[in-house]
């Protein structure tokens, strides 16, 4: 009896990511991303389900990292106006 494979999440976000950033979201398939992240287009669907969710997944982290920038940059307990400079900081970033 064999192993079950795990797939990362990350490693396949990740390659997600570097397709658009490369080809523009028009490039953003299934199948291109199954061959970036060296597995199946089947784990692909099986991480994500369809393609909408692959895509709100990678809104998710991307969301996920803009508000820990944002902490990060605001400090703890910032105050209103602080808040907003941190926002306004990494959204240029």
């Amino acid at each position: 009896m064999g192993r079950r494979r795990t797939i990362d999440r990350d490693k396949v976000l990740d390659a997600a990511e570097a397709i658009v950033n490369a080809v523009g979201a028009a490039g953003l398939t299934i199948d291109a991303v199954a061959k970036a992240a060296g597995i199946t287009k089947g784990g692909v669907q099986y991480c994500f389900g369809n393609k909408d969710g692959l895509i709100d997944a990678m809104m998710e982290r991307w969301f996920n990292e803009f508000d820990t920038a944002v902490a990060a940059e605001g400090g703890e307990d910032p105050d209103p106006v602080k808040a907003m400079r941190a926002h306004a900081l990494v959204t240029a970033r």
